[in-house]
């Protein structure tokens, strides 16, 4: 094994050697001329006193980055014709900042956003549907009550005024407005309030359902409605508490129409 005394002079496309031999126990000069590559690994030949050698080169851009390796040659072999076999012998390059790109992994089954979706919803239902998952309300019966009910306020109408007038939050001056037909002072002004407060518009049923999870009334029902396993009726009752209203309607059912329309995912 030799001894690489580095005198690297780029060439055109070839770079040069000098100083290779074995200290020890011969000192001799030679040459060697390779093609330069981005990176990669060569096999050479070079001139000798006592026949040609063989050289291992492995090359990173233009850096060496292994020492050479030497060995005897066959007398028979002359090194001209294994240094133009070994310039046309292409190996694979070897990289150290451009890794193998990681097998291709089969892609993954999306998880559905939420547990419970809706068959034949609007886009307004599925909104409201949708916000209360997350707000943490899951059990299908107490989703199914709860859409039940403000179908009975408003059909999912943000700007419906009471008695079916579409005028907006601006225009409603008497009786009940929008998602749930906020009536009392209190809850109409704080809808209001809530809107200039987050800059948003009091019109839109974002707007309102946000609201919604604010309200006194709400975080007393809210308890009940994440209570899972319970009866369209248990969830009714909290349905009171959360809108105190004066006539039941149909809300008992729109809930059970919502009960075979809303299924997990």
């Amino acid at each position: 094994m030799g001894n690489l005394i580095s005198l690297l002079d780029a060439t055109g496309d070839a770079l040069v050697f000098d100083g290779l031999g074995d200290c020890c126990k011969r000192k001799f000069n030679c040459t060697l001329r390779a093609r330069l590559c981005p990176c990669g690994l060569r096999l050479v030949t070079i001139p000798g006193p006592r026949g040609p050698f063989l050289i291992n080169i492995m090359l990173k851009q233009s850096t060496l980055i292994a020492l050479a390796s030497c060995s005897l040659l066959a007398p028979s072999v002359t090194a001209s014709d294994r240094l133009n076999e070994a310039l046309n012998t292409i190996v694979e390059p070897v990289t150290l900042n451009n890794p193998p790109s990681p097998e291709s992994v089969a892609p993954v089954a999306e998880t559905p956003a939420y547990p419970i979706v809706c068959g034949n919803c609007s886009k307004e239902e599925e909104l409201v549907l949708n916000a209360l998952q997350d707000q943490g309300i899951t059990d299908r019966h107490a989703l199914a009550v709860i859409m039940g009910n403000i179908r009975q306020e408003s059909k999912f109408d943000s700007i419906v005024c009471e008695g079916g007038r579409r005028t907006g939050y601006h225009g409603c001056h008497r009786g009940g407005f929008g998602l749930i037909q906020f009536t009392s002072a209190h809850r109409y002004h704080g809808l209001g309030r809530f809107a200039r407060g987050n800059q948003m518009n009091p019109d839109h049923i974002k707007t309102q359902i946000q609201y919604v999870f604010t309200e006194h009334e709400w975080k007393r029902a809210e308890v009940g409605f994440k209570r899972p396993g319970k009866s369209v009726s248990y969830y009714m009752n909290h349905a009171y508490t959360w809108l105190g209203w004066g006539i039941a309607g149909n809300r008992t059912y729109y809930s059970n129409q919502y009960l075979r329309i809303l299924h997990p995912a």
